[in-house]
């Protein structure tokens, strides 16, 4: 029997933390391929789909009088509108730049982009990192959005710092606003701790991939995200 089941030296506290741990896993792997698949037909399929219509219809726009020129102006508006609309869902599900960038370049994209949606500043500040895993690259993408949502909904933050450095160690990702804080959160290290249910499984995930995760945050103070990962 292989070391990962055998639960022989196990209590049953330990088999079923060692279960969930397992199941939690494959469910993540399992999410994430079909995140990235549905990301791709969205963005191979369905959105270019539509540019071609936009393009198709906007070359037979001057063929028409203005009444239905009128008609198919609306008519590309509506067309350019739900792209973009399927883009965000795609980026969302899993963007592109995660398979084509290196690190540095997905979490600036992503700063830029939040600044540009949400008028809030965001300073971006990194030096020299060595080559990731896209797996790594995807969780600290996904931990980076986490905190921009958590600052656009609930922070009332008028600035965002990401700071993004490595040493001969490690990897360290910083997320740090200045909003109103969260009460009742103090220090948290651990999944069992955490104050919902995105930061319990960014957290998990974190712990299989090899990292950690810290949280801190105190009302009136802001709130820092500090992610961790050894490059062994």
């Amino acid at each position: 029997m292989s070391k990962q089941n055998d639960f022989s030296d196990l209590n049953d506290e330990q088999r079923l933390l060692l279960l969930f741990h397992q199941l939690h896993q494959h469910t993540t792997t399992e999410r994430e391929k079909e995140r990235q698949y549905l990301a791709k037909k969205l963005n191979d399929e369905a959105i270019q789909s539509l540019l071609a219509l936009h393009i198709q219809l906007s070359a037979q726009l001057s063929q028409h009088p203005m009444p239905q020129r009128v008609e198919y102006a609306e008519s590309l508006t509506i067309i350019a509108n739900l792209a973009d609309e399927l883009k965000v869902i795609a980026r969302g599900l899993r963007p592109l730049e995660v398979d084509t960038l290196d690190l540095v370049d997905t979490l600036e994209q992503a700063a830029a982009l939040f600044s540009e949606q949400t008028n809030i500043p965001v300073t971006f500040a990194t030096m020299s990192i060595p080559d990731m895993p896209n797996h790594v690259i995807l969780l600290l993408y996904q931990l980076l959005q986490a905190a921009l949502d958590n600052v656009a909904q609930h922070a009332y933050a008028g600035q965002v710092w990401v700071n993004l450095w490595a040493t001969e160690q490690e990897v360290v990702l910083k997320v740090e606003d200045d909003g109103q804080g969260l009460a009742s959160v103090g220090r948290i290290t651990e999944p069992a701790q955490a104050p919902g249910l995105t930061l319990f499984d960014l957290m998990l995930r974190f712990r299989q991939a090899g990292g950690h995760l810290t949280l801190q945050s105190h009302p009136d103070e802001g709130t820092k995200v500090t992610a961790v990962f050894p490059l062994n």
